[in-house]
């Protein structure tokens, strides 16, 4: 399957049409698997709902299941830690800094300091 370009705009414009349908497939995988998580997530909690323990979830369950990574953390943190790890497997770093969530230590150091 050999497309023959006649000059660089061609070539060009060829590559940005291969490099869309490949952002558009990412785009569509991301939207499926973001979907199937909501489904698990709301699937969860409405059958757990039925036996009235409507406060377990998809994230929960998660977070027992990651349970023995923590081992090394403080058991004073780990139930934050738990649901910052939750939070970021499910949705993403972006809402947890936005919510304030999860927030920078005051050390960080920054690339304009």
């Amino acid at each position: 399957m050999s497309i023959e370009q006649h000059n660089v705009i061609d070539a060009l414009l060829t590559g940005a049409g291969h490099a869309l349908k490949i952002c558009g497939y990412l785009i569509a995988n991301l939207i499926a698997f973001i979907s199937v998580l909501h489904f698990a997530d709301v699937t969860i909690s409405w059958l757990f709902g039925l036996i009235h323990h409507p406060e377990i979830n998809f994230q929960s369950l998660l977070g027992l299941v990651f349970y023995p990574f923590s081992v090394f953390i403080a058991y004073q943190e780990l139930g934050k830690i738990r649901k910052l790890r939750n939070e970021l497997i499910l949705n993403n770093t972006f809402p947890l800094y936005l919510n304030g969530t999860l927030k920078l230590p005051s050390d960080t150091p920054m690339l304009w300091e």
